[in-house]
């Protein structure tokens, strides 16, 4: 009924007006009526309607709120429907019609707050559409509409939108990364509590692997001060002095990890005094909330192997040393050794041999858990690379440690090395390295530290390097 009275009234701004908010109403939250819509060509009829009357607000606004019902998943975190993504792409394809009726009414927030949450809808179920956003000129009004800190519904939608474009395209980021984007979202985190947490996912994102961003970033005066500002707010401090992190704290999570791109991103900054902005603790809870799998899973895998690799490069220094053994992130790494992501597993194998060949106090505290290092060998015969790194680690943990050589012949590692060397004859890494430990668990012998190359010495005079 509604597509007939819309095809014989198309002249009739009041007519087209009430079928799109009929469609609208009809389309909030029902997946069904979504189907059946999309399917008699309702998406197609409200399109037409809004290229017939580009000039009428009441018509636009209405025309674009059915178009984000008709394109809103119904169900969180669900694939998209055969016909919702149908949907999607009649709706992509006529972005520049959407960008005309934007045009003509840039002085509307309401037609602008529409026009973004339909684009978020767009772009989180296209990534191809991320870059279309940017390439049809949608970057000056999004960069205005920052600059409204009194319309909080339309920082959301925009904010929203700039969240979705960047979240897995690297072009969109480097683009904004030209502009002032990341400093009016600081401005909208620093002023507007409610739209913390949206503000610092979205600068997390702009920041993520994109080296411009990151560099404009570190450049403006506030953004760690900021960003570090939250963060040590949001810790909560015991009257023991310990410090408790919300892992469901979203806001804290996403300025956590904007400070982390910052400091540890594509170029790895970690001689910046990063160090100093959290207290000695900071490792720790950063790790605290990449531990919980339940808020955010998959995601969490590049900042764990992140993390990992900063521990390697702080260890490096005597003040990473001190702070790490003092930090409590060991207890994560061994946890890690157990991830089902073998990426995890490798890192977190590199991360515990830095800090047990740094220091005696953090090498006595991995010793402890040397049934659980042997877990995540044992749990990864498949990964080659995941026992190259275990193979390094028990280098360090049984060579001058009688007490774990026993508890290795209990444990059969000695067994497991040598089928290990057997399954991968071709790694020149897994022959030394396996051979380097059957070696110390064989002899007695002493681990020493020559400048920047770590050395096995044996009794018998024999020397061989490690790494």
């Amino acid at each position: 009924m509604g597509n007939g009275a819309m095809h014989h009234y198309l002249t009739v701004a009041t007519v087209q007006q009430r079928v799109c908010l009929l469609f609208r109403n009809l389309a909030i939250g029902n997946v069904e009526n979504q189907t059946k819509m999309v399917e008699c060509g309702c998406v197609l009829k409200v399109l037409e309607c809004l290229q017939a009357h580009v000039d009428s607000e009441a018509v636009a606004g209405a025309a674009l709120g059915a178009l984000i019902n008709l394109t809103k998943s119904a169900q969180q975190n669900v694939v998209v429907p055969a016909t919702q993504s149908r949907a999607h792409d009649d709706v992509s394809a006529s972005l520049p019609l959407v960008k005309s009726v934007l045009d003509k009414h840039s002085a509307s927030n309401l037609i602008i707050r529409r026009t973004f949450n339909l684009l978020v809808n767009l772009t989180s179920s296209q990534p191809d559409t991320q870059t279309s956003v940017i390439e049809i000129g949608f970057i000056p009004t999004i960069l205005e509409a920052l600059k409204q800190h009194s319309d909080e519904a339309l920082l959301t939608s925009t904010i929203g939108l700039i969240i979705s474009i960047t979240s897995s395209s690297p072009s969109n980021r480097v683009v904004l990364s030209g502009t002032n984007c990341l400093s009016l979202i600081l401005d909208v985190v620093k002023n507007i509590e409610n739209l913390r947490e949206k503000g610092c996912w979205a600068l997390r994102n702009l920041c993520r692997s994109c080296k411009e961003s990151q560099q404009k970033a570190l450049e403006d005066s506030e953004f760690i001060a900021i960003l570090s500002g939250i963060v040590q707010a949001r810790i909560v401090r015991e009257s023991d002095g310990s410090r408790v992190v919300d892992v469901h704290d979203a806001t804290l999570r996403h300025a956590m990890f904007a400070l982390w791109e910052v400091t540890f991103g594509v170029d790895g900054n970690a001689e910046r005094d990063f160090l100093n902005i959290l207290g000695e603790s900071w490792m720790a809870d950063m790790m605290a909330l990449l531990d919980d799998v339940s808020v955010g899973g998959a995601v969490m895998v590049p900042y764990r192997v992140s993390v990992c690799a900063a521990i390697q490069k702080l260890c490096e220094t005597a003040l990473g040393r001190q702070r790490l053994g003092e930090s409590g992130c060991i207890q994560y790494l061994i946890r890690w050794l157990s991830s089902s992501r073998p990426e995890v597993v490798v890192s977190a194998f590199s991360g515990l041999s830095a800090l047990a060949f740094c220091s005696p106090q953090n090498k006595a505290k991995i010793e402890s858990q040397f049934d659980n290092i042997a877990s995540g060998m044992f749990r990864n015969t498949a990964f080659p690379d995941v026992q190259s790194a275990a193979f390094l680690l028990l280098t360090y943990l049984t060579l001058s440690n009688a007490e774990l050589k026993e508890q290795s012949k209990r444990l059969g590692l000695r067994t497991h090395i040598q089928e290990m060397l057997s399954l991968y004859p071709k790694s020149n890494e897994i022959q030394t390295r396996g051979t380097t430990v059957i070696t110390g668990l064989d002899s007695s012998n002493v681990l020493n530290r020559n400048g920047n190359e770590s050395k096995v010495l044996y009794g018998r005079g024999q020397e061989i390097a490690t790494s």
